[in-house]
């Protein structure tokens, strides 16, 4: 018989608290990556959302985008705060995406003034063919699996998505060293 009673539910803790329980030194500063994305390409991005699943998992990434808002939340503000926390922007270029008045201001705009400031990365996935490369900021960094057109345009998109998800780890790797150099302000 365990120390619980009997009828008393199992308490869960998340992964990140029962780590800290067995081993401190085992866990990881996580990363956080803000995903922009169009709404006309949420269908597209569902091989994404499985690859940052796993990356949660084994990385330690924690990604956010705005299908993880909730009823109630005031998203103007919630995107505004994700902005400010974010490690990594995750920007999903399509012709949709860069037409979009709202991605591009606040959310191009604040992540291109926070990688200024040296404070994130920007990470670009071209979804399909369009304008990313002739953007004037975004069009000068090295976006995920370079060697590929687009998603799109790519003999098989599993293979494609596997190559931005490898593209990947050295950014995350990258922005968690950077965060381990710091002083924690705890």
């Amino acid at each position: 018989m365990s120390a619980r009673g009997l009828g008393e539910p199992a308490k869960l803790l998340r992964p990140d608290v029962r780590a800290v329980d067995r081993e401190p030194a085992c866990t990881s500063i996580p990363v956080r990556l803000f995903v922009s994305y169009a709404r006309e390409d949420e269908s597209q991005l569902k091989r994404l959302n499985s690859i940052l699943d796993v990356l949660e998992q084994y990385h330690g990434l924690t990604s956010w985008n705005d299908t993880r808002l909730i009823a109630g939340d005031e998203w103007s503000v919630e995107i505004q705060q994700r902005l400010e926390d974010m490690d990594i922007f995750l920007f999903i270029a399509s012709q949709a995406s860069l037409a979009s008045p709202y991605i591009k201001d606040p959310e191009i705009r604040r992540a291109m003034e926070r990688r200024g400031a040296g404070e994130v990365e920007i990470a670009i996935v071209k979804l399909e063919p369009c304008a990313c490369d002739d953007h004037p900021l975004l069009g000068k960094l090295h976006r995920l699996a370079p060697g590929l057109k687009s998603i799109a345009q790519s003999r098989l998109k599993s293979d494609a998505w596997e190559q931005v998800r490898k593209d990947l780890l050295p950014v995350i790797r990258r922005v968690r060293a950077k965060k381990e150099r710091l002083p924690n302000p705890n």
